[in-house]
């Protein structure tokens, strides 16, 4: 017994090791994996918000240079498209790579779905995005709606530095950039156990940050707003003398916050840009639909009374002609008794 769980428990073990190998592919363009440790690491709290599930660090060589990779993979698109907007450091240029991608030099980040590479090379060439495109075809990706990003809203889609956090954590470092911490909310304000995401961006040539908290519910939407309209209007002492505007509005279940050295047009020009649409279905019954169209009872009514005839009729046959054939073989033992034997008749004269 303890023998076969040894076994068991090695096999397990080679397993899960040889799914965590298979993240990142042996070889790609050339470049060959070598067994040279690569350490990256991640806050583990900022990456249990993101629904962190697994990595793969691996460096590869080819023609006596090197690079360094580090994939993460995360329980969807939505923790992917955060944990991507966490390591793109302020300042990368956008590149057109898989789903997302920015790079600073030899460093270069990317999103497939819901894995986000860190890649950091030697050198750049000229092949370098085509060699990073091979590398991300080897992926293995999620497919279909979990591997899709968040919502972000129209105004913001376009903005390098946009932030998504899911936790405390994650949002505390975000408010570590220089000059976050004053122009967005902190991380107490935000009720992330009500599975709250929250889009911080700069805006308008980086003058302001604007804020867009979505919940679940309009409901919880409205409990939530007082809190980030009393930090809307606790403005230091300075505010005036610096131009600093702040103000937050509620659209559906969706809060938004802006505050920045803007103007007061500018401050309600922003927030009149962010506005919860819903997605309405009308799906009243309109009796057309098969089960309830009148034409389709009537035809389902004739034919079951045409299915229950013909079990009628066969079942008639088989017991009839069962019978017949009992006589046919034994006529000795079933022989049909006659009208007097079949009429019970009470002979009283």
């Amino acid at each position: 017994m303890r023998l076969r769980f040894l076994l068991l428990l090695t096999l397990v073990t080679a397993t899960f090791a040889q799914q965590q190998e298979t993240l990142l592919p042996k070889a790609f363009s050339g470049w060959q994996k070598t067994p040279v440790k690569v350490e990256r690491k991640v806050d583990p709290a900022v990456a249990k918000e993101y629904g962190f599930k697994d990595t793969d660090q691996a460096a590869y060589s080819r023609d006596g240079r090197t690079i360094r990779l580090t994939a993460f993979r995360f329980n969807d698109g939505t923790g992917a498209f955060g944990a991507f907007t966490y390591l793109r450091v302020p300042g990368m240029a956008a590149e057109k790579l898989c789903d997302q991608a920015a790079s600073a030099r030899e460093h270069i980040v990317f999103r497939c779905a819901d894995v986000v590479v860190d890649a950091q090379w030697d050198r750049v060439t000229a092949m370098t995005l085509a060699e990073l495109r091979t590398l991300a075809d080897a992926l293995p990706k999620l497919t279909g709606p979990a591997a899709q990003p968040p919502s972000i809203p129209p105004p913001l889609q376009n903005i390098d530095d946009l932030k998504l956090a899911l936790g405390p954590a994650g949002h505390a470092h975000f408010l570590a950039l220089p000059g976050w911490a004053e122009l967005a909310p902190p991380a107490a304000l935000i009720d992330y156990q009500r599975s709250a995401e929250v889009i911080m961006a700069p805006i308008l040539s980086g003058r302001g940050i604007m804020t867009v908290v979505r919940y679940p519910t309009n409901r919880i939407a409205m409990q939530e707003l007082p809190k980030l309209e009393g930090w809307s209007k606790q403005m230091p002492s300075d505010a005036a003398e610096r131009n600093l505007q702040s103000q937050a509005k509620r659209s559906g279940p969706i809060l938004v916050a802006v505050r920045g050295q803007l103007g007061t047009d500018e401050v309600a020009n922003a927030l009149d840009a962010i506005n919860y649409e819903a997605d309405v279905t009308w799906n009243e019954a309109t009796g057309l639909e098969k089960r309830n169209n009148i034409g389709g009872l009537v035809y389902a009514a004739i034919l079951l009374a045409i299915i229950i005839f013909g079990f009628a009729v066969i079942g008639g046959l088989v017991f009839g002609g069962f019978r017949i054939i009992l006589r046919k073989l034994f006529p000795n033992h079933f022989v049909d008794p006659s009208d007097d034997r079949e009429f019970i008749r009470l002979n009283i004269e």
